[in-house]
């Protein structure tokens, strides 16, 4: 009996040798960030040199594969991207017809080479490479299409979202055969929300910073903000702080042409003395301008001003 111990204790060490061993042959396994640096390129199409190039130029990775995780931080609301017309509702698994949250559909690859060249007509053409390298995100995701719904039954809102943005990312529609016949008119709609998007990206990674003169011409302490928004020079009167002006500021010229602006009549007639009745607005307005400019060479109203 105790040989046999003994060769069990033998053989249970020489079995936890073996296993130690074998243990530290082990090879690390592929990085989980399966889209960092290293995924592209992600196939071997021709627009895919322009993707790496672009890469090269921004440190921007154009991705058209992507997991839902991707895109979106409450990845519970995600409906799987399958409109059910039989049905007529949106299906992502058991019950999900009686939830309402996003779904998207990803770019047809056949259509991507067609969807850069339009991403590079409606955003890339306007700014200097050296600001587009400071202010894109790590990420672009391009996308067919992105939908809400709201409505738990029937078709979700058609193309809710020219773009969508996430703390890193900005996902773009227009990934389809659709962009072979886009309208002058659907241009103009996908530059005002590209261009949007990207400014709240440029502001938070530095490339917008607000100058004092403009934060300098409002009073967001007035009382009566709400109801004198205009007379204080504020676009909007739900804006209560110089950040939120300064970023409604920013979207209102990239997506607004100075004829608008300068108007007798409309829903963004904000240089017209009828709104701005005491000209602060248009004295912000060329702090934003002038700043631009200077500091980067942007001619921001030109961005607003495009016609396609």
């Amino acid at each position: 009996m105790k040989l046999k111990g003994i060769t069990w204790i033998l053989a249970l060490a020489l079995a936890c040798t073996v296993a130690c061993e074998r243990e530290e042959t082990l090879t690390p396994s592929a990085p989980e960030n399966i889209y960092g640096d290293p995924t592209l390129p992600q196939g071997d199409h021709p627009y895919d040199a322009t993707i790496l190039d672009w890469f090269a130029k921004y440190n921007t990775l154009f991705l058209y594969k992507y997991v839902p995780h991707d895109l979106y931080f409450n990845a519970t609301r995600w409906l799987g991207g399958t409109y059910d017309p039989v049905r007529d509702t949106t299906f992502a698994g058991f019950n999900a017809q009686n939830h309402t949250g996003y779904f998207d559909v990803p770019a047809d690859e056949r259509y991507v080479g067609e969807q850069l060249s339009l991403i590079r007509e409606v955003l890339l053409d306007f700014y200097p490479e050296a600001y587009l390298k400071q202010c894109l995100p790590k990420k672009i995701f391009l996308l067919d299409s992105i939908y809400w719904s709201t409505s738990k039954k029937g078709k979700p809102l058609v193309n809710l979202c020219q773009t969508f943005t996430g703390g890193d990312f900005i996902a773009i529609s227009w990934g389809a055969a659709r962009v072979q016949t886009i309208t002058t008119a659907e241009k103009a709609l996908l530059r005002d929300s590209l261009n949007g998007a990207f400014i709240s990206v440029a502001i938070n990674r530095g490339g917008a910073t607000r100058p004092a003169a403009f934060e300098a011409i409002s009073n967001y302490s007035d009382p009566n903000i709400f109801t004198r928004y205009n007379e204080l020079g504020i676009l909007d009167p739900w804006v209560r702080d110089a950040a939120a002006d300064w970023r409604f500021f920013l979207k209102t010229i990239v997506s607004t042409s100075r004829q608008t602006l300068n108007a007798a009549a409309g829903t963004k007639n904000f240089l017209h003395p009828s709104f701005d009745v005491n000209g602060l607005v248009r004295r912000k307005y060329d702090v934003v301008i002038d700043y631009f400019m200077q500091e980067h060479g942007i001619d921001l109203q030109a961005i607003g001003d495009a016609e396609f």
